[in-house]
């Protein structure tokens, strides 16, 4: 006598071979809400995250991080133009105005600015800028003044002063200092 089994009764007989048995155990779902994050210990036991909230160079125990300590962010705020002699000035948010041939203090202020600061201004190579050094408003704000000289044959117009801290942060004045004639 001859036994025909439907394809799906040989199917899964030759899977619960293949398994090692028949039986399986599973864990009941957990209700949203109730748990089941987390990893396992070396025992299999479930291990519940600890939440740490890091500040800005502070330390945590028993985790393996490190927070750097915030530095100011880059922001050119005001800008001004002062006689080359001058050792004050003033700045507003509207930038200054530079002649063709001379040579001016540029003075900028703003938070994270500093006699480490890179500067450079925008257009062709026709501004020079001389030594970047540290300055503070009389307000405390921090502060960079380096001389600016222009050629007498500069392009007219605004250029956009960019300045770049150690850190490669970019701040930019754009149309802050215009040339003229």
């Amino acid at each position: 006598m001859r036994i025909l089994l439907p394809i799906a009764a040989l199917f899964t007989a030759a899977m619960l071979i293949a398994c090692g048995g028949g039986s399986s155990s599973s864990t009941p779902a957990q209700p949203p809400g109730t748990g089941g994050g987390g990893t396992t210990n070396p025992t299999g036991a479930l291990v519940t995250p600890t939440p740490v909230t890091p500040a800005a160079g502070g330390s945590v125990t028993g985790v393996d991080i490190t927070v750097p300590a915030k530095s100011p962010t880059l922001n050119v705020t005001v800008l001004g133009v002062a006689e080359s002699s001058s050792s004050g000035g003033t700045a507003s948010n509207t930038g200054g105005l530079i002649h063709r041939g001379s040579s001016m203090r540029i003075i900028m202020f703003g938070p994270g600015l500093s006699a480490n600061s890179q500067i450079s201004i925008s257009g062709p190579p026709d501004i020079s800028i001389g030594t970047v050094q540290a300055i503070t408003s009389t307000k405390g704000t921090p502060g960079a003044a380096f001389l600016a000289t222009v050629d007498g044959a500069a392009a007219l117009g605004a250029r956009t002063v960019i300045v770049r801290d150690s850190n490669d942060n970019v701040s930019t004045f754009t149309g802050g200092l215009e040339v003229i004639p």
